[in-house]
């Protein structure tokens, strides 16, 4: 799926892995800000996005999107 398709089924906002990282390196998003989920490109996944107990590799080579919600 696109961004723009995943958009559509999502409640919150749909961000690519390179946006998100920049969002949250300028401090724009935080983790006291909402929380969020990986997107596989097929699905939503169980995985927080501030799980830090997954490598950059890991996260880089499986996820092409996140899906943020706001508090």
């Amino acid at each position: 799926m696109t961004q723009e398709q995943i958009q559509e089924k999502c409640n919150g906002e749909v961000y690519t892995l390179k946006e998100f990282c920049e969002l949250c390196d300028y401090a724009i998003i935080t983790s006291y800000d909402g929380h969020g989920y990986f997107h596989d490109g097929e699905k939503e996944t169980d995985v927080n996005v501030f799980d830090y107990s997954l490598s950059a590799d890991e996260v880089w080579n499986k996820y092409k999107y996140v899906c943020w919600y706001n508090k």
